[in-house]
């Protein structure tokens, strides 16, 4: 390996200096060094609950119970990993960088993982645990290696050459500009483009709860849409509402009420002001309403226009007076994620009305999943 990864330009994190003692060969699908440092390191991150919630929602999406239900399924579908991943994360989701791996890992295949120049402090935080773990976990720590190096061709180019599988999380350009690069035949890709996300909130069903049973409900909403301030693909950027207008204006109220205990210090207001102005001028006639801190947008038409994606306190909604009528908005591309306020009855005909490849109840739309964007992560990393 050392012969044939750049090391010029990369800095190594996790304590790690170089590529010596990194492993490159694939390795058998859920072997008992992988369970057992997973498992380290979903109770570590549960630890952290208090202080970074995302850190303890990823320790419990891998705990050994859902991890075992995993291997109980892929038992016959995989053996082994296909070889080298290559790991290209985003920086505006926290844990994605370690999900990401951890999929490679469990399905048998050594990564190499870039993660963004500007860590937050969730990310140092993320890394700390996982760096602890490592530690204790050694034949883990030899089958990965998180770098991070400023763009460079002549690096991408060689990383993308020794892979076998690339997850390519990012915008349509970074996709575009790795797909330049060649692979070996045999390397498989698995990108996860920028999508948007929209929320489906019935306001008779809202209204109805009532009280402590109404508030979980909005709390789980304002999760969804603020959490990574806007910027992750599952969060709803877009509120399609339901049922009397006349309950319309408390929705608003109480929303951006929520939205503000969820994330007391977003928006900034010069950035919210600048990512308004920007918005206005991709799409004309939208109309503007200031509820406390967050800017509800309406749309003029039924209709997502393309590349419209409201950020930084900026939220998108449309109103259609019964359930049925929802049939009438239409997507410039299908959506990822639908998060569902509304009965059960209801529920079951979303994926009739509208398009989406999730559909999720609210404080649902940011919980990971090995299905994601259609695509099985663990099984495509086997073989």
């Amino acid at each position: 390996m050392q012969r044939h990864l750049p090391v010029a330009g990369v800095q190594f994190l996790l304590g790690e200096t170089g590529w010596q003692g990194f492993c490159e060969q694939a390795f058998p699908a859920f072997d008992e060094a992988s369970l057992s440092f997973v498992k380290s390191l979903s109770q570590q991150l549960l630890a952290e609950a208090k202080p970074y919630p995302n850190l303890a929602s990823l320790g419990f999406f891998l705990r050994p119970a859902a991890i075992a239900q995993q291997q109980q399924r892929l038992q016959r579908a995989i053996s082994q990993g296909r070889g080298l991943a290559f790991h290209l994360s985003p920086s505006n989701v926290t844990t994605v960088a370690v999900y990401s791996w951890i999929s490679s890992l469990l399905s048998g295949c050594p990564s190499v993982v870039r993660l963004n120049s500007r860590l937050s402090a969730e990310q140092e935080a993320l890394l700390a645990v996982l760096q602890a773990c490592l530690k204790l976990h050694p034949i883990v720590a030899q089958r990965v290696r998180f770098i991070q190096y400023q763009h460079d061709d002549s690096i991408n180019r060689e990383l993308s050459a020794q892979a076998k599988v690339r997850l390519l999380w990012g915008g349509d350009h970074t996709l575009a500009l790795f797909k330049r690069y060649a692979t070996m035949p045999d390397c498989r890709d698995l990108c996860f483009a920028d999508r948007r996300s929209y929320a489906v909130v019935d306001l008779d069903y809202w209204h109805a709860l009532g009280g402590q049973a109404q508030q979980l409900q909005l709390a789980g909403l304002a999760s969804d849409v603020s959490n990574y301030q806007q910027l992750a693909c599952s969060s709803p950027i877009l509120i399609l509402s339901v049922g009397s207008a006349s309950l319309l204006a408390s929705f608003k109220q109480q929303l951006s009420a929520a939205l503000l205990v969820q994330q007391p210090d977003f928006p900034n207001p010069i950035e919210q002001e600048l990512t308004l102005q920007l918005l206005a001028a991709q799409q004309a006639d939208l109309k503007v309403e200031q509820v406390q801190a967050w800017n509800w947008l309406e749309l003029p038409a039924k209709a997502m226009p393309p590349h419209l994606k409201p950020e930084n306190g900026n939220l998108l909604y449309c109103h259609f007076p019964h359930a049925k009528d929802l049939a009438q908005f239409s997507f410039s591309a299908k959506p990822q994620t639908c998060v569902m306020l509304a009965d059960e009855p209801l529920r079951q005909q979303f994926p009739q009305l509208l398009p989406a490849d999730r559909y999720v109840r609210p404080s649902k739309a940011l919980q990971h999943e090995w299905l994601w964007d259609g695509q099985d992560l663990l099984q495509l990393q086997g073989e």
